[in-house]
């Protein structure tokens, strides 16, 4: 219909044959139902530091509290993690982010506390990450969906900062338009 109104504003065509195709509208967006709770945020990550979920329990800071995604999150290494320096940082090359975009995303300073205690060397997560997510997520009691931590990010995010051009720039995005689209 666009190209269309083009065509004919330029004199290429006369009328518009798609002028009376009705325009879909677009769902309603439901990530504010995956969108996790402070208390469940506990309780999982708790769960996991005291039940043997170090990886996971690191996975999870990270996208909660940095934005990282879950598969940018499964090709970190702790050396990628900057605990030790100023200031602390997670360094997503090229090679490990979704868009091949590097982008360094600040420690908030809980990310930092929690990230300190599970320091490890190597790969942030296992080979067997994905399932053991799924059981952590069963098994904490917390009704904490797949998704939701990166959703609850992004939504508490921008809430506390009002800064959507700065988060959308922690979830890796080129602008703020697929944040208050998506999330």
């Amino acid at each position: 219909s666009v190209l269309c109104n083009f065509a004919i504003e330029k004199g290429y065509m006369s009328y518009n044959p798609f002028a009376r195709v009705q325009k879909p509208k677009r769902p309603p967006s439901t990530s504010r139902h995956r969108v996790a709770t402070v208390e469940n945020v506990i309780k999982i990550l708790n769960f996991a530091m005291n039940n043997g979920y170090g990886q996971e329990c690191a996975a999870l800071v990270l996208i909660l509290f940095c934005g990282v995604r879950t598969e940018e999150v499964a090709r970190l290494k702790w050396d990628d993690i900057k605990l030790d320096e100023e200031p602390p940082a997670v360094h997503l090359l090229d090679d490990i982010t979704k868009a091949t975009k590097t982008r360094i995303n600040e420690l908030p300073l809980n990310a930092l506390q929690w990230l300190k205690r599970l320091r490890a060397t190597g790969p942030v997560v296992g080979s067997k990450f994905d399932g053991r997510m799924r059981y952590l997520r069963k098994k904490s009691g917390a009704s904490f969906k797949q998704n939701a931590a990166r959703v609850s990010f992004a939504s508490y995010h921008v809430a506390f900062h009002g800064d959507g051009i700065k988060t959308a720039y922690m979830l890796g995005h080129d602008n703020p338009t697929l944040l208050y689209n998506t999330y």
